[in-house]
């Protein structure tokens, strides 16, 4: 650490979300380094293990200039563990702030040709023991919406025979993103087992559940969703968005699903009643334009920090 910061003499430290590494933290800072946590987050758990070790949560959030936080329960959370509260601000999770994902328009094009006016609903970024209750959600949405296509695309491409093989075990029919296949009049399930495409999916359709969270594995990037337009389903696992998550239940931009009934259920009101849909993906076009003008803040902070005379 100390040949390091002799040899490149930063001028601005930023850490980010829970990196807090003290040997790092204290030398930068002795070295005289300004240093930030951008971006913070911290899990319920690990703010009250550091309130239970106040001496040493103080010590570390001191070698901090400055705390940008996503929200505000982590600004309070680090006061409660001993920030200094002048040097704590609230912000929003800044991947809220990315540009949308990617699109291949003639992509697009070509499965919106084939879909056609069916209704669709997708499946996103699942992992193992979780497409066993989207299947059963989706067969279950079939008895009410006999021509509903299920877009499912696993967190990890090369699942794909595996899943392909769930699909087959449910009874369904399915076509593969990964044979340059299309979904026909008579695809039930379209496999999405390709990287790179998840912007085309979001684009295609505004109901999407995500995955990683019927398990205790973390979630995925609900924004990612939203800044296409549309509007998300979580199960109770996505600890790595709980905050978000929590303030996007509120204004109705998400919904928080259990089982497969409950997928099914929330689904199918999206489906039945579009109202309901456009309320909520109105509401979460309403979040992520709340966030835009948080960047500029973000970056004049950090500026602030900087030596003036360069």
């Amino acid at each position: 650490m100390d040949r390091f910061l002799d040899h490149w003499r930063p001028d601005l430290g930023i850490f980010v979300e829970s990196e807090l590494w003290p040997n790092m933290l204290v030398r930068a800072r002795r070295a005289g380094v300004p240093l930030v946590l951008l971006n913070a987050r911290l899990s319920p758990k690990s703010v009250q293990s550091w309130i239970k070790r106040h001496h040493t949560a103080r010590f570390l959030l001191d070698q901090f200039a400055l705390m940008l936080t996503q929200n505000a329960q982590t600004a309070d959370n680090l006061r409660a563990m001993g920030a200094d509260p002048q040097r704590v601000q609230s912000g929003s999770n800044l991947k809220a702030l990315s540009d949308p994902l990617p699109v291949d328009a003639e992509s697009l094009v070509q499965v919106r040709r084939a879909v056609g006016d069916r209704p669709v609903w997708v499946a996103s970024s699942t992992h193992a023991g979780e497409e066993e209750t989207v299947l059963a959600a989706h067969k279950a949405l079939l008895a009410d919406h006999p021509h509903l296509l299920l877009l499912l695309a696993p967190r990890h491409p090369d699942r794909g025979d595996a899943v392909e093989a769930l699909i087959a075990e449910a009874g369904l029919s399915a076509a593969r993103r990964s044979r340059a296949a299309l979904p026909e009049p008579t695809t039930q399930v379209y496999l999405a087992d390709t990287l790179g495409e998840v912007g085309i999916w979001y684009a295609l359709c505004s109901r999407v559940f995500l995955g990683g969270s019927l398990a205790e594995i973390g979630g995925h990037n609900p924004f990612e969703v939203m800044q296409a337009g549309g509007a998300v389903l979580t199960g109770p696992g996505a600890y790595n968005f709980a905050e978000s998550f929590a303030e996007l239940i509120e204004i109705g931009a998400a919904k928080e699903i259990t089982s497969a009934e409950t997928l099914a259920a929330a689904v199918g009101t999206w489906l039945s009643d579009p109202h309901a849909l456009d309320t909520a993906c109105t509401q979460a076009r309403g979040f992520i334009a709340r966030q835009s003008d948080q960047m500029d803040k973000t970056v004049a902070a950090l500026l602030g920090l900087l030596p003036q005379d360069r």
